[in-house]
């Protein structure tokens, strides 16, 4: 499989394969590897991303629960109701 080299700000990574499903497994894998501060800057940053979006996120959030299996719905509704908790 090909592999690609991507770079996000100051950061270049190598061998990352070059399909897109492939990517998604590895960087859940990595995520899986995570401590919990590192898991919290994780979101952080993805909610700073999304924030930047030119559009409403809400349309992609509709397309991406489309595209989710049971489990992952879970974990996503026992996220949410931990932050909901903690608020």
């Amino acid at each position: 499989m090909a592999t690609t080299k991507i770079t996000i700000g100051e950061h270049t990574y190598i061998g990352l394969p070059n399909d897109p499903k492939s990517m998604a497994h590895d960087i859940a894998d990595l995520f899986s590897t995570f401590d919990h501060e590192q898991q919290a800057d994780f979101f952080n940053q993805l909610a700073r991303r999304v924030s930047e979006w030119p559009g409403p996120a809400g349309m992609q959030w509709l397309s991406v629960c489309d595209g989710l299996s049971g489990e992952a719905k879970y974990m996503l509704a026992d996220i949410a109701d931990h932050v909901n908790a903690k608020s």
